[in-house]
């Protein structure tokens, strides 16, 4: 422990806040070694590491306790010991300099302890660092993001009104009592728009009973608590920032640009995207707090298309702006008075942001705006539904959101709704042309363990015959059936995918997902294709070349195998491309047009292989002249 606070070998040194995790740890490692005969660090080799980690798992509580709180107890006993162990490692020379034997070889195998914590777990119900189902993330990320749109302006609106109405109410004298009479009844009579699409407006004031119409203020109070919510939703499930991070952003306005003060933007390499990022602190990875910025979105240049997160930040912005002074300066605030200040508060009157109290406004918000209530008791994974049902999502936990997002930037779900699954694309199309996670290794292993676990699904699907699978790549898929089902024998769903995820990244079969298909470049580099159209394949490629990477290029690549996921890309590019076509034979063009006819071609022939029916189309021939 000395040592990791003045002499670390690796890394920073050691936080006198941690102190008692690495003191902990200390306890459980020494008392296994005690337990096992081993009297010195020097025993510790890898064998040994591998023996403590079978240890650790067989420490689970006995059946009948929570879950949730059995899988916490077991991944924080697991965890400290094990860094421990690491530590000891990276220590080794320290500890030799000072005459104390030290391990001979890495522990783990190679693997960080926080990833073989998480294997000990063995439970994805856990949510320490587990990412939300999808049945339940996609649900509450659309839900925020409908509610900065229309019912934010709404609510905006809204609470202009009742900030006008109230100060013409001082202005002329009026009592206290009598000014909030006539604010409540703006409220009562303010009417929510419609949003397009749906038949009705999106909220109703609740009727109150007779004598109790200060109600409608509190309705607008707790609906203004549900839009910073709402913000706060977006930012961290769109763009991977943690809560503590967002509570560092400052308010204020560009002049300029008219946005926030904090959203910078650029053109991307290319010069064909303009990103948007957020300037903050960055607190917990480093020894002092540091100016950081985070990739917000992206656009086409000349786009008229806001990014999620930037209007989540804009309307932000708008809401707390009122309550700021010199003490409070954040770009999200507290609110006084059981958030009564967001309606009526003056400047001065908000607070610094509370991290337990953003936390709680996100379970509230999901409890009021998000149905969980058909949720089945598990998904396909045998991931566990029924506690978000049960709850109606108050068993959320803010720091899924952060691997919840690497999951979506690594592969987009076919069930977003169009908004959401946009922002996702232009995103991780801008975090590959900009070289964005280089610098971020924590955010680059929560991606390459999103990668590990879709990976393994698709093994997992592809073995069992769930789905059929097409592409060059699918004859290796049926190669290592066998494995799979060796690997996967005798396991239940979650054990199976959590064996296969280790077993995708021990054999270099983690995948790129892309919206034609799933590249496996890991598995051999130089038979990629795309590489080999831009001059740089070789060997040490792990990631495709996207720059030369086309859905024709991909489609004829040894790397390339498509399943159902990707079943609307190609029923969609055989509509545009044979509508093109037909449309070339009636008016004698043909010639003009085989591009299109090929590419229709080989997606009718890729929607076979995927036993999906071919989309039967009319051309209207006046409309496409």
């Amino acid at each position: 422990m000395w040592s990791l606070l003045s002499d670390p070998r690796e890394g920073k040194a050691l936080k006198p806040g941690t102190i008692s995790d690495v003191a902990f740890g200390i306890r459980d490692l020494c008392a296994w070694m005690v337990e096992t005969h081993r009297h010195s660090f020097s025993d510790l080799d890898g064998d040994a590491s591998e023996e403590f980690v079978e240890y650790l798992g067989s420490q689970r509580a006995p059946e009948g306790g929570d879950e949730s709180d059995e899988g916490q107890m077991l991944y924080y006993k697991a965890l400290r010991p094990l860094k421990v162990w690491v530590h000891l490692w990276n220590q080794a020379d320290a500890l030799r300099d000072a005459g104390i034997p030290a391990p001979p070889e890495a522990p783990l195998s190679g693997q960080s302890a926080r990833r073989r914590a998480l294997q000990i777990t063995g439970d994805p119900n856990y949510a320490g660092f587990q990412p939300l189902p999808d049945e339940v993330a996609l649900p509450i990320m659309e839900a925020a993001q409908r509610f900065i749109g229309v019912p934010a302006e709404d609510l905006l609106r809204l609470r202009n009104a009742c900030r006008t109405e109230h100060a013409r109410c001082v202005r002329v004298g009026l009592l206290p009592l009598a000014a909030r009479k006539m604010v409540n009844r703006v409220a009562k009579e303010f009417e929510f728009s419609v949003i397009p699409g749906d038949r009705e407006s999106w909220f109703v004031m609740p009727k109150q009973r007779e004598g109790r119409d200060f109600g409608y203020l509190f309705v607008v109070n707790r609906l203004l608590s549900d839009l910073r919510a709402a913000g706060v939703i977006v930012l961290q499930s769109h763009t991977g920032m943690r809560i503590n991070e967002i509570c560092g952003i400052l308010g204020g306005t560009n002049d300029d640009t008219g946005l926030p003060a904090c959203i910078s933007s650029r053109r991307s390499k290319t010069g064909l995207n303009e990103l948007f990022y957020v300037n903050g602190t960055l607190a917990k990875t480093v020894e002092t707090p540091v100016a950081e910025e985070w990739l917000l979105g992206s656009r086409p240049v000349g786009s008229a298309s806001v990014p999620p997160p930037v209007r989540a930040i804009s309307v932000l912005e708008r809401l707390c702006a009122p309550l700021r002074d010199a003490n409070v300066t954040t770009l999200i605030v507290g609110a006084a008075n059981g958030g009564g200040s967001f309606t009526l508060g003056a400047e001065g009157d908000g607070m610094l942001p509370s991290v337990p109290a953003l936390r709680r406004t996100q379970r509230d918000f999901v409890e009021k705006h998000v149905d969980l209530s058909g949720l089945p008791d598990a998904n396909q994974w045998q991931e566990n539904l029924a506690g978000y049902r049960d709850s109606r999502g108050t068993c959320l936990k803010t720091h899924q959101w952060r691997s919840t997002f690497a999951s979506y930037v690594v592969g987009v779900d076919r069930r977003m709704t169009a908004a959401v699954a946009q922002h996702f694309r232009h995103l991780s199309l801008a975090m590959t042309e900009q070289g964005y996670i280089r610098n971020r290794p924590e955010l680059r292993e929560e991606l390459d363990a999103a990668r590990a676990q879709k990976t393994a699904k698709f093994f997992w699907s592809a073995a069992r015959g769930d789905a059929p699978t097409t592409g060059e790549f699918s004859y290796v898929v049926d190669e290592h059936r066998g494995e799979v089902e060796a690997v996967t024998e005798g396991k239940s769903v979650r054990e199976a995918i959590g064996a296969l995820a280790t077993w995708c990244t021990e054999n270099d079969l983690r995948l790129w997902f892309s919206a034609p298909g799933k590249c496996f470049i890991e598995h051999s580099p130089p038979d990629a294709l795309c590489h080999k159209v831009a001059g740089t394949s070789r060997w040490t490629n792990h990631e495709p070349n996207y720059a030369a990477s086309d859905p024709n290029t991909c489609a004829s690549c040894k790397c390339f195998a498509v399943d159902g996921e990707h079943v609307e890309f190609w029923r969609n590019r055989y509509v545009e491309n044979q509508k093109a076509w037909k449309w070339a034979v009636a008016s004698g063009c043909e010639r003009d047009f085989r591009v299109a006819k090929a590419r229709a071609d080989q997606s009718a022939a890729i929607l076979q292989r995927l036993q999906e029916p071919i989309p039967t189309l009319e051309i209207d021939h006046a409309t496409t002249a």
